[in-house]
């Protein structure tokens, strides 16, 4: 939903893409450690997102790829 308000224009895809890559600042704002950031992230890319419908897929996203909202980084996501 906040996505949603962030890009209105953009696609399901693409909003699914930007949340998933937000993850890891929401859970360190919560005072997470690393390692549980990591942790909630790869649950989130590999649950959340890759099985999701096609849909809330792109292959746009992905590290280096048009919607990675961080290109100079090879964290992903």
């Amino acid at each position: 939903m906040a996505e949603h308000l962030r890009s209105p224009q953009a696609s399901e895809a693409e909003v699914e893409c930007f949340a998933v890559q937000r993850i890891r600042a929401l859970v360190a704002g919560a005072g997470r450690n690393h390692r549980y950031q990591c942790e909630m992230v790869a649950l989130a890319w590999e649950v959340g997102h890759l099985d999701r419908p096609e849909k809330y897929r792109t292959e746009r996203c992905g590290d280096g790829g048009p919607l990675d909202l961080h290109p100079g980084s090879s964290i992903w996501p």
